[in-house]
């Protein structure tokens, strides 16, 4: 019985750490997301030409 409970712990951690990594990579999509809006350029999505220097 004890060995049953040692496994029923592990399956409960594997699921935690799964969920952990789930999360992690939403986060991680969430900012390349960001930081693609970021650098868009939002003068051509208007219609507008850019300036020349």
């Amino acid at each position: 019985m004890e060995g049953y409970y040692w496994l029923e712990i592990w399956s409960m951690k594997m699921c935690q750490w799964e969920e952990m990594l789930r999360f992690t990579q939403y986060l991680a999509s969430r900012n390349t997301l960001f930081n693609l809006n970021n650098f868009l350029d939002k003068g051509a999505l208007q219609g507008k030409i850019p300036m020349e220097l």
